[in-house]
């Protein structure tokens, strides 16, 4: 694993400025790459050297192990499968350790995902290479109608990731659609756990600035997807996620 990870310097560096009486009067940048000591030689780099080590420790860390290379793609991947299976499943645990109603069903965006996760050991910077964004949890009550918008949201960006929710697409229209295993009702009112990023309207998502309720959960998605594989991790079970059918196309 290549010990870069692209905001360390800038982390460090500000960490340093803040720290100093000195006045900041011009910047340049420049990338380094602090795991190779024949890259740079000079006070900046032994100043930063001792948090590089201690921050490529961390992010070395294994936490878990995956049966399965995954990578992202449409209409369904096993990478979208196991990222929104681990953000549902930990809204679940919060709402229910709060008294608040269950999450139906979860998306997030491919565009969010940016990185693969390899087979076999997963580290803790495996996932901040997939998340690096701090983009944080939010449940959405969204009524029937919304709710459709978002369907048809997906099925034009030709799959999108998805848990507890099917669509069988024709003719670029869905056909089926099933969530909590149920047919969808139009009548019924449904809450969603995304990203604040999508929450807010983001992808062109502004439609779900009408959700009924916006609650945020105050656990990144990041940090969710650490917490599950560490439980998984501690019940003796990998990583194994398969291909589902969720988003599928009838000829």
């Amino acid at each position: 694993m290549q010990n870069n990870y692209p905001t360390l310097f800038l982390f460090l560096f500000l960490f340093i400025a803040c720290n100093s009486k000195s006045v900041l009067v011009k910047t340049e940048t420049q990338q380094y790459a602090l795991g190779k000591t024949s890259a740079i030689d000079s006070s900046v780099y032994q100043t930063i050297l001792p948090y590089s080590q201690k921050v490529n420790s961390i992010m070395d860390s294994v936490i878990g192990q995956s049966e399965t290379a995954m990578e992202k793609g449409q209409p369904e991947s096993k990478l979208g499968d196991f990222v929104t299976d681990a953000v549902l499943y930990q809204a679940n645990k919060i709402c229910s350790s709060t008294g608040q109603p269950k999450v139906d069903f979860a998306f997030v965006n491919n565009g969010g995902l940016r990185a693969a996760l390899p087979y076999g050991d997963i580290t803790v910077g495996n996932i901040f290479s997939l998340m690096p964004f701090e983009n944080e949890m939010t449940v959405l009550t969204l009524n029937g109608n919304f709710t459709r918008q978002l369907i048809d949201f997906i099925i034009d960006k030709g799959g999108m990731p998805v848990s507890n929710i099917k669509i069988v697409i024709k003719n670029k229209k869905a056909i089926e659609i099933k969530i909590n295993g149920v047919d969808f009702d139009s009548r019924k009112t449904f809450r969603v756990v995304t990203s604040d990023y999508l929450a807010n309207g983001g992808d062109k998502l502004t439609f779900l600035n009408e959700a009924l309720k916006k609650e945020n959960l105050n656990l990144k998605l990041r940090d969710a997807l650490l917490i599950r594989i560490k439980e998984l991790t501690a019940s003796g079970k990998k990583i194994n996620p398969k291909i589902e059918g969720r988003i599928t196309y009838e000829q």
